[in-house]
């Protein structure tokens, strides 16, 4: 929230923005909070770092990437709404006005799925997250298609010193082949960017 990110403005090395939600405009907003935090404590921006947490989940299956990605997704919408048992209880919470998922959407997560104990996210609920929906949460999809979309948020966010990437968490009979192929894949990209001039 806003004092931790003033806070960490003023004393960190490193301010890590965590949230999983990719709104650059929501993502700006806690920069500026950072920043102040800073200009409170006469820093410059070279003296904090400051990170975005990506859930990313890359296959040579579109589908499979995106489908694997909703999980994550399905999670962060619950936080971001306020929506699950933990968060309700956060009273100084707003829900951003940046989220733009359905409320059926997010009333359906809350009530059908039990995050902390299912670790599967129900077929039935993972098709009510639309391709718009999901692009809100994660980097998902091919190689070349997530590798443009962490070109675009690096570029519309330029103080951005890092990501921090989460990947899916493996579930299912073939997780282990699965989450192979996602960090050989997440490599492939990594390279790619940085032969491109993108650091």
């Amino acid at each position: 929230g806003p004092v931790m990110l003033r806070l960490a403005g003023e004393i960190a090395d490193i301010a890590h923005m965590a949230s999983l939600f990719l709104s650059v405009d929501h993502q700006r907003e806690n920069m500026a909070f950072i920043h102040d935090g800073m200009a409170r404590a006469g820093r410059q921006a070279r003296d904090v770092e400051i990170d975005l947490s990506l859930t990313v989940s890359i296959s040579r299956s579109r589908d499979q990437a995106r489908r694997a990605a909703k999980r994550t997704a399905a999670q962060t919408i619950l936080w971001m709404a306020g929506a699950e048992r933990y968060s309700q209880k956060r009273t100084e919470w707003t829900r951003p006005a940046q989220l733009d998922v359905p409320d059926s959407v997010i009333e359906a997560l809350s009530t059908r799925w039990d995050m902390w104990n299912e670790p599967a996210l129900p077929d039935e609920l993972a098709t009510l997250i639309s391709d718009d929906v999901l692009n809100q949460f994660a980097v998902a999809g091919e190689p070349a298609e997530c590798t443009q979309h962490i070109r675009e948020l690096r570029s519309a966010l330029p103080e951005v010193t890092g990501f921090r990437i989460k990947l899916p968490p493996p579930i299912g009979p073939e997780a282990y082949e699965r989450y192979e192929e996602t960090i050989t894949l997440t490599g492939e990209v990594i390279a790619s960017l940085r032969a491109a001039g993108d650091q």
